[in-house]
């Protein structure tokens, strides 16, 4: 298991948005330049009944549509606070686009999801990619220009600081909130923005209901405890060739 701790923005626009990020790299002592871009695709899986989203997890496979493979992404508990920083945990794994990994099938089976998987949201991101040193802390500082395919077309763009340590995005957050004060923080995740056009459920009832409150902390155990074990012949072998 991975825990995930970054800070969120929504700058107005791709302008603001980089001067955002060079206020960062400046406040590292760097010198702005060029960030690493790439194009991902996300699509994000749910029940009809939102069991998923009632419990604060999110599934999505992320990668380049061109290619065979994906990488398949468990989030839970990504709330952004009233500073607009989010902690959640997250467990990866490599597979394909086409097929959920087993690990995933039987763990949501495990915990009691038995609705047939639907796509929920669609969308494409641009993202450009920095790494920052700051006080001897490695940030992660993307800016995304996110273009929502399904359930309804639409844009807007995200800058995203993530770091190890809490005290660190405070401090970021407190230059940004000097610098670029009508830039207030992320209200919901890129999955949440999506899915604002998407009439709200009503209350789910029943044993839905009832499986949502510890959904996602039994998901999150099974998950961490499940681990690769190696062959006695894996370090002699080339890795395997998933898809």
């Amino acid at each position: 298991m991975a825990s995930e701790r970054e800070l969120k923005r929504r700058p107005p626009d791709h302008g603001v948005g980089l001067e955002m990020v060079h206020a960062v790299i400046a406040l590292g002592g760097g010198t702005p330049a060029g960030g690493d871009t790439q194009v991902l695709t996300s699509r994000y899986l749910d029940t009809r009944e939102r069991e998923l989203e009632l419990s604060q997890i999110g599934l999505r496979a992320r990668g380049n549509r061109d290619q065979t493979q994906a990488r398949w992404t468990v989030k839970i508990g990504a709330t952004p606070d009233l500073r607009g920083i989010s902690e959640a945990a997250e467990f990866e794994m490599d597979g394909c686009w086409q097929t959920l990994p087993p690990t995933l099938v039987v763990a949501l089976r495990c915990v009691g999801v038995q609705g047939r998987l639907l796509e929920i949201a669609r969308f494409k991101t641009l993202r450009e990619r920095w790494l920052v040193d700051l006080e001897g802390v490695e940030l992660e500082v993307c800016l995304d220009s996110v273009t929502v395919d399904s359930p309804q077309a639409f844009s807007f763009v995200e800058l995203e600081v993530e770091a190890p340590e809490r005290g660190i995005l405070d401090l970021v957050i407190d230059e940004l909130e000097r610098r670029f004060p009508s830039v207030g923080p992320s209200p919901q995740s890129k999955l949440a923005t999506a899915l604002m056009s998407v009439p709200r459920l009503r209350p789910a009832e029943g044993p839905i209901r009832a499986r949502a409150g510890d959904l996602g902390v039994r998901l999150g155990q099974l998950l961490d405890a499940v681990e690769e074990q190696p062959t006695p012949w894996a370090s002699s072998t080339q890795g395997c060739q998933r898809c």
